[in-house]
């Protein structure tokens, strides 16, 4: 059990220290591009947005489109091919904790553990019920007796 990891830039799209699963989503130009099918409005107004690019629905979005997203947005670039994170960022509402200088927390979308994203703190406190077996199997034990 790791007990303080500090997610920065550098380890964001790493191995989960307490599971191993791997959080990245892939390159940026990949993910975008792969974000093209049934999402051809959204991509055309990030085109829009981002080079001045108007489309229709019989417009060719090509790999330069994509990768003037991936440059503008991401700062993305051939020689610096960055990654997208599957972090999950969870923001603690104002009733949920004293905060301790924490303003959130990363979550391991497989295992489901949290650091905190200033102090590196760990906890399993935003874990679901799916991930704990005693308390599911706890849950689906009391729906059946009622």
């Amino acid at each position: 059990m790791v007990e303080n990891y500090k997610i920065t830039e550098h380890n964001y799209c790493g191995n989960c220290p307490e599971c191993g699963h791997s959080w990245s989503k892939g390159e940026v130009i990949d993910v975008l591009m792969g974000i093209k099918t049934n999402s051809f409005d959204i991509v055309s107004d990030n085109l829009s947005q981002t080079i001045g690019f108007t489309a229709n629905t019989n417009s060719v979005i090509n790999r330069d489109s994509y990768e003037a997203i991936a440059r503008k947005q991401y700062g993305w670039t051939p020689e610096n091919k960055k990654h997208i994170s599957n972090l999950i960022f969870i923001e603690p509402s104002d009733g949920d904790e004293v905060n301790n200088y924490v303003d959130g927390y990363y979550q391991c979308p497989n295992c489901q553990i949290a650091w905190g994203s200033m102090s590196g703190e760990r906890t399993d406190k935003y874990r679901s019920m799916l991930v704990n077996d005693r308390v599911m199997k706890e849950f689906l034990e009391r729906l059946r007796k009622s």
